[in-house]
């Protein structure tokens, strides 16, 4: 969160949403990969191929304009240690 005065608060959640919570494009990259035995149908032979995990990297900024009407869902305290004043 970047208040008027330019301070940072970082805190982690998402903005809920009616389309499963998704804003924007596709999802982030994969945060882990996996080997998984691939047999191919016909040789007989298998190789080892590499499938994204279930785990994925952390999201980027984004912003969002002044006035939205959207609710933002914490998945962790975030702690206001700041003061705005006019």
């Amino acid at each position: 969160m970047v208040l008027p005065d330019g301070f940072e608060i970082p805190m982690k959640g998402y903005i809920y949403t009616n389309n499963k919570n998704l804003i924007g494009g596709g999802l982030t990259a994969p945060l882990t990969w996996h080997k998984q035995p691939h047999f191919q149908q016909g040789f007989g032979l298998g190789t080892i191929k590499y499938v994204p995990g279930q785990e994925r990297k952390m999201g980027e900024h984004l912003t969002v304009a002044a006035g939205a009407d959207l609710m933002i869902v914490l998945t962790s305290p975030a702690w206001i240690t700041h003061t705005l004043t006019n």
